[in-house]
């Protein structure tokens, strides 16, 4: 269960989780705001992540499930799943319901990362080191939001198989999959050290969170933003 205090109120009573402290930089996720439009929620990003009132510029990835990490200043007409920048003028910003965003932040670049199930094991986690040129991995400061949890991300057994066994849960005669120790491990592997999860699983906490297992095709979205040293 993720740590209350770690959610704010903004205008217009818009729920988020502040990520600010933990990172180092401005970052955070608006949550659940059932009283507002997601474009809406969009803009006001903007002002939750801008103190010092800059000109900012919102620069969102066509997520597709790819295992592609982008700069902001690079073609976003092409589909990827991560976006980094140097630039305290631009805010990086993903979606999900269910997937799982993680931010990281070396002090210099700041990124945001998109990770479905066909991302990891595409790896997305390594393609960091890889596409961020000096990123450095050890400094860096890295939290695991919110996703679905190994309680209740389902697969069919041929799903299930492409995983390693030590991510795999047999329960009740079905398969479960722990998405969040995977990326844990695959972060270990580039050099990570400083991890932070949030705990929280988005099909659990409906109150918080939304879920495409638990919506469906109609389901919004969670959105998380950072930016770097603002």
């Amino acid at each position: 269960m993720i740590d209350r205090l770690l959610i704010k109120t903004f205008k217009d009573n818009i729920r988020w989780i502040d990520l600010t402290d933990i990172l180092g930089t401005p970052a955070g996720i608006i949550i659940r705001n059932d009283h507002l439009l997601e474009n809406d929620l969009q803009k006001k990003i903007v002002d939750i992540s801008n103190s010092q009132s800059s000109t900012i510029k919102i620069y969102r990835p066509i997520q597709k499930h790819t295992n592609r990490i982008v700069a902001s200043t690079e073609n976003l007409d092409i589909p990827a799943d991560g976006i980094y920048s140097q630039s305290p003028n631009h805010l990086l910003v993903i979606r999900t319901a269910d997937c799982i965003p993680l931010f990281i932040y070396d002090g210099r670049t700041a990124a945001v990362l998109h990770l479905g199930w066909r991302g990891i094991i595409g790896g997305i986690v390594a393609n960091i080191k890889r596409t961020i040129s000096q990123f450095n991995c050890a400094d860096a400061k890295a939290v695991i939001g919110p996703g679905i949890g190994r309680c209740c991300f389902e697969v069919s057994p041929e799903v299930a198989l492409i995983f390693d066994s030590e991510y795999r849960i047999f329960n009740d005669r079905k398969y479960y999959i722990d998405l969040e120790t995977m990326v844990i491990d695959e972060m270990k592997k580039q050099g990570f050290r400083q991890i932070h999860s949030l705990n929280a699983c988005t099909f659990c906490e409906s109150d918080l969170f939304y879920s495409y297992r638990r919506e469906g095709e109609d389901v919004r979205h969670l959105l998380s933003f950072i930016r770097a040293g603002g």
